[in-house]
């Protein structure tokens, strides 16, 4: 029986697009926090790059394995070795990344805040039901796996 379906929440890209889409229009209503700093401008391109690339290396690792990247579908493999061996979620991890670089971009502290929604949001509507899919697929092994590496970092 599968326990997740699409229905159960929005796909992470979704969810970061959205919380993008609210950093912009964020903007014009948290001028008070603005940063104006040319330094915060190179930082948050530098994580933007950074997010991709955790990203991309986590999707290869995927394509390796021949497994799914879809957090709905059920997983083949249960990868552990690379990037997944310092989170469980380095994907996510890329995206959060990207949201906070997009925030130092916009040199605007009301749109870093927004970044740190995308934790809460993705544990309730995406990962909670992709942890209860791999514990049923993979029991013991990701037991092990959840008590050595940490959700986030």
């Amino acid at each position: 029986m599968r326990l997740m379906s699409r229905k159960k929440g929005p796909t992470p890209v979704l969810i970061c697009s959205v919380l993008i889409f609210f950093q912009i229009i964020g903007l014009d209503y948290l001028i008070v926090l603005s940063l104006n700093n040319e330094a915060s401008s190179l930082i948050g391109l530098s994580a933007l790059l950074m997010g991709v690339i955790i990203i991309l290396f986590s999707v290869l690792e995927f394509k390796r394995n021949k497994t799914t990247i879809n957090p709905f579908k059920s997983s083949s493999v249960l990868i552990t070795n690379k990037l997944y061996s310092y989170t469980r979620n380095p994907m996510y991890l890329g995206m959060l990344i990207i949201l906070l670089g997009n925030g130092l971009i916009l040199s605007n502290l009301g749109t870093i805040f927004i970044a740190f929604l995308f934790i809460p949001i993705m544990n309730m509507r995406v990962i909670k039901y992709e942890e209860i899919m791999l514990d049923i697929d993979f029991t013991e092994r990701y037991k092990s796996y959840k008590q050595r590496v940490r959700r986030w970092l």
